[in-house]
């Protein structure tokens, strides 16, 4: 939310947008313009969701196929909490199909949470394995990077402070498990050489972990094979 203004409390936002989330299940529901969402028909065997990822998915349907239905939209979301990130991600596309016109930044918003902030979660919430989480932090640099500059420049600096699955142990984790088998052989590889050399003189200098330095770009491969550079 940092495009529409910082937070004022544990429950509260003090932009023009996020003033409005505490109680947008109050609104009607108003003439929206669809997002399409092609990932949706990727995710119909997600089971076992809380109340607020079922909410998160039916509104991701509802924006869509441009209705809103009744029983979804008479359905209370979870209160509006800081700390849990999902309360603001469930709340803001109930709030955008009761927005009959909505400004530059709140359409950036919306199209962010419903095209890379939901596909990556329900990403992870069917593969939830370590395995898996340097593709589904591939997967966001490679969604996120068809977003604008000043849209970018703040997810991408998120990643580079908190990309813990960049780290190259996690990436080979993700290599030698990945579907494709030169991919899973190139990991093995690494490995290997990185066994194969001489520790340094330094005990200390092996456990230094490096600063993770990924550059967002364009690639059409979901493979991990992507960020071992």
């Amino acid at each position: 939310m940092e495009l529409d203004g910082e937070t004022s409390g544990p429950t509260r936002y003090s932009g023009p947008i996020g003033k409005q989330l505490g109680t947008c299940e109050n609104l009607p529901i108003a003439r929206f313009t669809p997002i399409h969402l092609d990932w949706l028909s990727e995710y119909q065997g997600v089971y076992s969701l809380s109340s607020d990822q079922q909410h998160l998915l039916d509104m991701c349907r509802a924006i869509n196929s441009g209705v809103c239905d009744r029983s979804l939209r008479n359905r209370k979301p979870r209160p509006l909490k800081q700390s849990r990130w999902l309360t603001t991600a469930s709340r803001m596309p109930r709030l955008y199909v009761s927005t009959p016109n909505p400004g530059e930044v709140f359409i950036l918003l919306i199209t962010y949470i419903v095209k890379v902030c939901c596909p990556v979660w329900f990403a992870i919430r069917r593969n939830p394995s370590c395995c898996d989480g340097a593709r589904h932090l591939y997967m966001l640099i490679q969604l996120a990077s068809n977003f604008p500059d000043k849209a970018k420049r703040i997810v991408f600096h998120v990643v580079q402070t908190n990309g813990f699955y960049a780290h190259p142990e996690n990436i080979l984790i993700s290599m030698i498990n990945d579907e494709d088998a030169e991919i899973r052989e190139l990991g093995w590889r690494r490995i290997k050489k990185k066994h194969a050399k001489q520790l340094p003189k330094n005990p200390s200098e092996s456990s230094r972990c490096p600063r993770s330095t990924l550059k967002p770009h364009h690639t059409t491969t979901s493979s991990t094979g992507g960020l071992q550079n």
